[in-house]
């Protein structure tokens, strides 16, 4: 499935550059640095979610900017702008790319548009709030990875010995956090110069 998305997110990033650019030559040396990108393709052989999201995104944009070209394209838009977000939490941040973009080409005209995208971005982030800080939602499949304070960081991990206050059930994620500051502290830090070298 993921390497069917990425052929496909490398056709459609073709496509994408072909509605800006004439140049044959420039087509297919985007064409191959798109597929060759290790930033980009280095999931695809792994299972995660995070390319799948990556390979969704490049195809939602190119339906964004084909979206009034035919009945086919506004349907495939709208299944992937409904889904795309609950891929990977910065999937809610295509909304706005989305609103962004009916407003710089026609604000009148998209004006339905944006007000359900915006609507669907605010049920959305309640629900999402709602589900992190109800004392029920958050009690993990294998608790003793919270028991050795391995939440939300993944594992392995060492950091039970910053555990202040252990992990009960029904405790949010929010709460379990922000009781355990040096923790989280630690996490962050660790997270930051991990994607942010």
């Amino acid at each position: 499935m993921q390497l069917v998305l990425s052929a496909l997110s490398t056709y459609y990033f073709v496509m994408i550059v072909r509605l800006f650019i004439h140049s044959r030559y420039v087509i297919v040396i985007s064409g191959i640095l798109y597929a060759t990108c290790y930033i980009i393709q280095q999931w695809v052989s792994v299972l995660f979610t995070d390319s799948i999201f990556c390979s969704l995104l490049v195809i939602s944009v190119y339906f964004l900017l084909t979206l009034e070209e035919s009945k086919k394209n506004k349907r495939i838009f709208w299944i992937l702008f409904l889904i795309l977000p609950f891929f990977r939490p910065v999937g809610f941040l295509f909304i706005l790319v989305a609103c962004s973009h009916w407003t710089m080409t026609s604000l009148r005209k998209n004006k339905r548009k944006i007000l359900f995208s915006l609507l669907y971005l605010a049920i959305s982030g309640i629900a999402v709030y709602k589900s992190f800080t109800s004392e029920s939602y958050f009690f993990p499949i294998h608790s003793l990875h919270n028991i050795l304070g391995n939440v939300i960081c993944g594992y392995p991990g060492d950091y039970g010995k910053y555990d202040r206050v252990p992990y009960k059930y029904g405790m949010s994620v929010f709460s379990f956090l922000y009781q355990n500051p040096e923790m989280t502290v630690r996490l962050f830090f660790r997270d930051f110069t991990k994607y942010f070298p």
